[in-house]
């Protein structure tokens, strides 16, 4: 009965006879979920699967479809081990039957019960609760759990309050009250409540949000308080295009203006992760004049504000700007200039970034040096020229295997250009590289470079990868087997 294909034929057994409303098939379900509850398999003790089975299988028959007191029992049965259970994937289990009987008058009772046991003395118990409430109203939360979860935000346990915040996340609708809520715990006098609140925020405004709660939240960029303001904009960019309604945007702007570092920051972060549609002539300037910021933080997010909105925002000035970040002497600066760059892709390939990246690729930071391979190869064919192909091919010999990786890469995206003699010959050697990534890479890069790479020593190779230990890095051969040797001399009849 427990086998996964037997259990399927059972749930659909019991939900076709629990369709009919008639006393008969009442009956009939009735003694089939009875039977199921009882039926005292191996090891009942310990794995519960009858009860989990016969609750499961209450969840998918209507109110009239079975007996009362038969309904009652087994969900009351389920509580009680909920109550008690240690095992994970049990409790998980009954967490899934919980929310498939939400709609239910089973929801309710196992609602009440739960809303009950926020308000007791033991803290594993009550967090217990908040997770069940979280996963079973995720779909369609009630009015009264939003309210209970929000004011819990404020509780003396830390777990309790994490455990709130998690739950709120997983809730796909939220009311003007509970954003409220949350706005005014953004400004409590302890720093871990207004984390806790900020959070609940970033994870109830995710992808996919309804409009409503967009707008709700996007009013809360005028607040006085600047650590609502700053955690409001990172929640909207979060959510990305969607948020980016005119008014939204105006603001955004705006608050690059803010007296505020952290909240310029966040504005800066918003904009970009909202997308290129933004990249008008207005807000490029606006972000180059921050990209001058004196705080490091700031001007790192507006290298990837500019960076997300691609290829349209690489004007003569973000370009410009671009190549003096590349050469900030903030480590991370640097390489997230060099990030943007491989994000404009070949608008961004012009021979004065080309020449910029080059000498970073020698620069001491393993990270800046591993992006400005990647931002070549993002480049594609605009950077492929004798002195990018030498100097990637240095690079396979960096002592950072990060770098290394990287420069293959890249050498794979210029494509046939790079297929030089010396080129083919090191990337022969890196395919008996002991590291998995790297002899991945190799046979990318081979592939990527198609009729180019098509040397017998370079086939060989290939060839030899495809029965490579690792199944993804076989797979990556044969594909670039198919890639590389396609245009490979054929042998003559």
């Amino acid at each position: 009965m427990h086998d996964p294909w037997w259990r399927e034929v059972t749930l659909l057994q019991v939900g076709h006879l629990g369709s009919f409303k008639d006393a008969y098939h009442r009956t009939l379900t009735t003694a089939l979920i009875d039977a199921i509850r009882h039926a005292n398999s191996w090891l009942e003790e310990i794995l519960q699967r009858d009860l989990l089975l016969a609750c499961r299988a209450l969840a998918d028959v209507g109110k009239l479809g079975v007996e009362e007191t038969v309904r009652r029992a087994a969900f009351s049965d389920l509580i009680a081990l909920w109550h008690k259970t240690p095992y994970e994937p049990q409790l998980k289990e009954i967490h899934s039957i919980f929310a498939y009987s939400a709609p239910t008058p089973d929801g309710t009772r196992i609602r009440e019960t739960l809303l009950t046991l926020l308000g007791g003395v033991d803290e594993a118990e009550r967090v217990r609760a908040i997770s069940a409430l979280g996963q079973m109203e995720a779909a369609a939360p009630t009015p009264g759990t939003l309210t209970r979860l929000s004011v819990l935000l404020e509780d003396e346990s830390e777990y309790v309050r994490h455990a709130a915040v998690y739950a709120l996340g997983q809730m796909h609708e939220a009311t003007s009250e509970t954003l409220e809520r949350l706005a005014e715990l953004l400004r409590h006098k302890s720093g871990g409540v207004r984390s806790q609140a900020a959070s609940a925020l970033r994870q109830m405004t995710r992808a996919g949000a309804p409009p409503e709660r967009l707008t709700q939240l996007a009013n809360l960029l005028w607040d006085d308080d600047d650590g609502v303001r700053a955690e409001v904009a990172s929640s909207l960019g979060q959510v990305g295009r969607a948020a980016a309604t005119a008014e939204t945007v105006a603001r955004l702007v705006e608050l690059l203006g803010d007296e505020r570092d952290r909240v310029r920051n966040s504005a800066a972060f918003g904009l970009g992760q909202m997308g290129t549609a933004d990249a008008t002539p207005e807000i490029l300037g606006r972000l180059i004049n921050l990209s001058r910021d004196t705080r490091c933080h700031v001007r790192y997010s507006v290298a990837s504000a500019v960076g997300q909105m691609g290829g349209v925002a690489a004007t003569p000035a973000i370009l410009g700007r671009l190549a003096e970040l590349c050469e900030d002497e903030s480590d991370p600066i640097r390489f997230r200039a060099e990030y943007a760059l491989g994000q404009m892709g070949t608008a961004a390939g012009t021979p004065e970034m080309v020449t910029r990246l080059l000498r970073l690729c020698q620069d001491k930071a393993e990270y800046v040096r591993f992006h400005a391979a990647a931002a070549l190869g993002q480049m594609g064919e605009t950077a492929a020229n004798p002195g990018t192909v030498d100097r990637l091919w240095q690079l396979t010999q960096d002592k950072s295997a990060l770098v290394r990786c990287s420069a293959v890469a890249a050498l794979g995206q210029i494509g046939g250009l790079a297929a030089t003699p010396a080129t083919l010959t090191r990337l022969v050697e890196l395919s008996r590289d002991e590291s998995e990534e790297m002899r991945g890479a190799v046979a990318t890069a081979l592939g990527q470079m198609g009729a180019a790479a098509a040397t017998s020593e370079a086939l060989l190779c290939l060839l030899l990868l495809s029965g490579d230990k690792s199944v993804p890095v076989a797979y990556r051969a044969v594909v670039a087997l198919g890639d590389a040797g396609g245009g490979a001399p054929q042998p003559q009849a």
